[in-house]
């Protein structure tokens, strides 16, 4: 049986699971990072419309700017 278990904050992790578990942090090129910001952008346009809600589009290049790459909080925020 394996395990992945995935955190955006690995050292919250206790010691002893910690030296068990190989640690492969998985980075974003730089050269993505617009790319997936606009598709971030557009599923976010999607759940808002789905959800009849009102927003601001400055609102949201605001919010995906300070949270980028959590896409859960973007979502959520």
């Amino acid at each position: 049986c394996s395990f992945i278990m995935t955190s955006n904050h690995p050292e919250r992790f206790i010691e002893a699971l910690r030296s068990r578990l190989p640690i492969v942090f998985i980075d974003l090129p730089k050269t993505e990072e617009d790319e997936l910001q606009e598709k971030i952008f557009d599923r976010v346009i999607e759940i808002l419309e789905k959800e009849k809600i009102e927003y601001s589009e400055d609102l949201i290049i605001k919010t995906i700017l300070k949270f980028f790459p959590d896409i859960r909080k973007i979502i959520n925020f």
